[in-house]
């Protein structure tokens, strides 16, 4: 078993703004959260094993800053400088359409799960009337870069699963269109 160590992070973002939250994150579970403050600064504090972290820098219609950080001192302190908030479309997370490649449309009520390994980390999440969904990044969803699988379902259609590898760097990862087959029906 690893010793425990303690983590002081701090950092600045380059625009301070309302609403912008620092998190680290241990594996898909956020173990600290602090908001900046009105200088756009932010101080996170954190204990236990030893090992990769992540830090996770959030804020509305911007993209989220990550960074992998490693603890292997019994007490570390890093400071990550200052850190760019680059506008964007669409939040941290990811984002895809389900769709009826038959009927060349859209399919409204569907759901999607996302899961690393054997354990679902997010969903179900519905698509909204225009069959699109977003499984969006937070604090308590930090969805540390690796490979996931999506699955996705809707009524009248077969379940369907698709990989998906989640970056690092950029925040959002578009899936496209997630083709789902209509079910036989017994007439």
């Amino acid at each position: 078993m690893a010793p425990d160590a303690r983590i002081i992070v701090t950092g600045q973002v380059d625009e301070p703004r309302a609403g912008v939250r620092a998190c680290l994150a241990r594996g898909h579970a956020g173990i600290a959260t602090a908001d900046a403050g009105e200088d756009g600064r932010f101080e996170l504090s954190a204990s236990g094993p030893a090992g990769p972290l992540l830090l996770l820098v959030l804020a509305e219609g911007r993209d989220a800053v990550r960074r992998r950080l490693a603890v292997e001192q019994p007490e570390s302190a890093v400071d990550v400088g200052r850190l760019e908030l680059v506008p964007v479309e669409f939040p941290a997370g990811v984002h895809g359409i389900l769709w009826d490649e038959d009927a060349q449309a859209p399919i409204p009520g569907g759901a999607v799960t996302l899961s690393a390994g054997d354990r679902a980390v997010a969903g179900p999440v519905r698509a909204d009337p225009d069959g699109a969904f977003t499984i969006r990044m937070s604090c308590d969803r930090p969805l540390p870069p690796g490979d996931y699988l999506l699955d996705a379902v809707a009524p009248g259609f077969a379940a369907t699963v698709r990989s998906v590898r989640i970056a690092l760097e950029p925040s959002v990862t578009a899936v496209g269109r997630i083709d789902l087959d209509p079910l036989p029906r017994n007439d």
